[in-house]
């Protein structure tokens, strides 16, 4: 039998607007709280603005308004900092729910976010 069970089974469960999601962990650099979200004017209505982090400058995109077209406040100023495609981006989200492992053959569907 295959196993199908290893590090990269790990996944952030998050919510945006109430909504739970979750994403991979080998995608995760690093959850952090940041206060200075410097905008970006003509910008993306998704886009709060860009952060440093780590002596880089990468974009910090609202998942309640790039998702839904409804913005979550994000208070707390939560952000998931993603590289993904060698793409770093901060992904602005309401609240962090746990952290599990999971079979793949146990996951019903994936959706891939393509704007």
């Amino acid at each position: 039998m295959l196993n199908i069970y290893d590090n990269n089974n790990e996944y952030l469960s998050f919510k945006v607007n109430n909504v739970n999601f979750a994403i991979n962990s080998k995608y995760i650099d690093s959850i952090a709280s940041t206060d200075n979200i410097t905008d970006v004017p003509k910008s993306s209505m998704y886009i709060d603005g860009m952060i440093s982090f780590r002596n880089r400058v990468i974009p910090a995109i609202n998942l309640g308004e790039y998702l839904f077209s409804k913005r979550d406040n994000c208070n707390n100023n939560l952000v998931i900092i993603c590289n993904i495609k060698d793409k770093i981006v901060a992904l602005r989200i309401s609240s962090i729910n746990f952290i599990t492992k999971a079979y793949t053959e146990n996951i019903s569907s994936w959706h891939y976010i393509k704007k």
